[in-house]
């Protein structure tokens, strides 16, 4: 069975379309911290039946820190991980030479501004990251 074509990446600071891009060529924050490397594929990329895009960090943590899992339980990790991968703040997969208006950028940045310090640190804390 032929898997289907990844949807389409959204333009930049749009509403994420799963397609991947993303993590195909770098690793959010936390993968950067948990995978020790920047550059991608990142190894908690995976795919559906429809070849939508997931982060196994958010989906399946234990998978990756099943010792952190058993001491936080698998909805804090979800729910650190979508904080410290950055998902919801929209598409940051930018094309080589792609524009990037500057108010789409300061529009996500206010975002992650947003989110209250006490739920970063939480996050930091479960799934042991550190400064």
């Amino acid at each position: 069975m032929t898997r289907p074509p990844p949807p389409e990446r959204a333009r930049y600071g749009d509403a994420c379309s799963s397609c991947g891009q993303c993590c195909e060529s770098s690793l959010c924050p936390l993968g950067r911290a948990l995978f020790g490397r920047a550059a991608g594929p990142c190894p908690a990329l995976g795919y559906d039946e429809a070849a939508k895009s997931f982060c196994g960090l958010i989906v399946n943590p234990a998978s990756f820190a099943h010792i952190n899992a058993a001491l936080y339980g698998r909805d804090a990790l979800s729910a650190g991980a979508v904080i410290l991968c950055g998902a919801g703040m929209g598409c940051d997969a930018a094309k080589e030479g792609e524009f990037r208006p500057p108010h789409v950028q300061q529009a996500m940045l206010k975002k992650c501004d947003a989110i209250p310090r006490a739920q970063v640190a939480r996050a930091m804390r479960v799934w042991r990251i550190t400064r």
